[in-house]
């Protein structure tokens, strides 16, 4: 049996490790002031660290990209799991 893993951002996990386990990533909406950035999409982890340090406001990843990757997941995957 096939099984896809799923996870957020907030894992930290390398490119290399995402390929090695076959593990997607969905990332988490950072949010400062008027301005939203998809964690690693539109801003890095040191962009996020410099950033942070004023006023930041995080939000669950969004249920659509969430069920668009896992819609994804099950045309290779015969399971998925979301962690």
């Amino acid at each position: 049996m096939k099984i896809a893993v799923l996870t957020d951002s907030s894992a930290y996990l390398t490119k290399e490790q995402q390929e090695q386990y076959h593990i997607d990533v969905v990332p988490i909406p950072l949010i400062w002031g008027d301005k939203t950035y998809y964690d690693l999409v539109d801003i890095s982890y040191e962009d996020f660290y410099q950033k942070s340090r004023p006023q930041l406001t995080c939000q669950r990843p969004l249920s659509h990209r969430l069920a668009k990757l896992l819609n994804s997941s099950m045309t290779t995957w015969q399971m998925a799991i979301p962690t």
